[in-house]
């Protein structure tokens, strides 16, 4: 008689399982469709190339194609500030460089952080490019919104064929960054004696030695395309323009009682 109870409990859970809603299927694997005959989802359409990816590409035909359908493409900037230019100086693209100024580009268009073409081209460039944008009008003396120059760049990149093209191209060697640095003081930091030699035989000299106020007098001879205009960082203790304004200060404050 148990047997028998047995049996027919183990029968009635077997008809249980039977009957019962069948475990999901796992999700499909990516691409695979879900069930026979299912269609599979279309891929999502691919994103436009935009003028500053055929630029960083080095895409001259993609480019010009781009700038004939709509020559205003030509200043458009990505989130950064960075044009055409921007991009294609950052990865070296010599011929689209060319191309763009000769199209019209700003040679000097300032994006984030004061930073123009010949900053860019500078970090890891070459001699060729310097050269493009120097010929288009680039202004080889503009200082970022810390002050560094296209030569700070270079030094900081121990880069010295850049170092020398841009000597060779009028590069002021003594321009002072705002920590009152010049290229030669960042040679000196990282010990690179064949830096140092470059810009020594260039005149080049540690900031502690120089006064901004010579240097920026030289610039209408030595600037490739304009005078900068004077920064705060450029005006030493003994600049009488500074002094002239600290005495105005002192002038524009009530005197204590």
């Amino acid at each position: 008689m148990l047997l028998a109870v047995v049996f027919f409990a183990l029968v009635a859970i077997a008809v249980w399982f039977a009957r019962r809603d069948p475990a999901p299927a796992p999700p499909p694997a990516p691409g695979v469709p879900r069930s026979p005959g299912a269609p599979t989802p279309a891929p999502a359409p691919p994103r436009p190339r935009t003028i500053f990816d055929l630029a960083a590409e080095g895409d001259l035909d993609g480019v010009r194609s781009l700038i004939d359908e709509n020559p205003e493409r030509l200043h458009l900037c990505d989130e950064s500030g960075w044009t055409a230019l921007h991009h294609a100086a950052y990865n070296d693209r010599t011929a689209l460089i060319g191309f763009l100024l000769e199209k019209g580009a700003d040679p000097n268009a300032a994006a984030e952080g004061e930073c123009v073409p010949i900053h860019v081209v500078a970090t890891d460039g070459s001699a060729d490019s310097v050269a493009e944008l120097v010929q288009g009008g680039a202004d080889i003396s503009i200082p970022d919104d810390t002050g560094a120059t296209a030569l700070h760049f270079a030094a900081l990149n121990k880069n010295v064929d850049l170092v020398n093209a841009l000597l060779a191209r009028g590069a002021p060697v003594n321009m002072k960054d705002a920590q009152a640095d010049t290229a030669l003081d960042i040679a000196e930091r990282f010990k690179d004696e064949e830096l140092i030699a470059a810009l020594t035989a260039s005149g080049g000299l540690p900031g502690s030695q120089v006064a901004m106020a010579e240097v920026l007098a030289e610039l209408p001879e030595k600037a490739a395309a304009r005078r900068i205009v004077p920064r705060p960082w450029h005006l030493d203790a003994e600049d009488a323009r500074l002094q002239a304004s600290i005495e105005d200060a002192r002038a524009a404050v009530p005197k204590l009682v």
